[in-house]
């Protein structure tokens, strides 16, 4: 089956923040987001998912560096390679 992806209007969409603090997450984390031919971003359902956790740990007050003490690069990119959503 083909995995569902997501373009960054409609994660931003999604999680109900700016674009701009999507990509800072992202790059601040150094979390693995796919990129297509074109070199744009595209996320699955397990980074709005990853992106949906991170957003409630800021609410809930903890700094981003606290945040990416939880979720290491490689402990993602290991989970990541193996999605276990229905539609992938």
């Amino acid at each position: 089956m083909q995995k569902t992806i997501y373009s960054v209007s409609e994660a931003v969409r999604f999680l109900d923040i700016q674009s701009h603090v999507l990509r800072y997450w992202e790059e601040e984390l150094r979390l693995p987001i796919g990129r297509n031919e074109m070199g744009h971003r595209y996320y699955t359902r397990w980074d709005i998912q990853i992106f949906m956790s991170i957003r409630e740990l800021k609410k809930k007050g903890y700094a981003l560096k606290e945040i990416g003490e939880l979720t290491t690069p490689v402990s993602y990119t290991h989970l990541r390679a193996h999605e276990t959503c229905a539609d992938l």
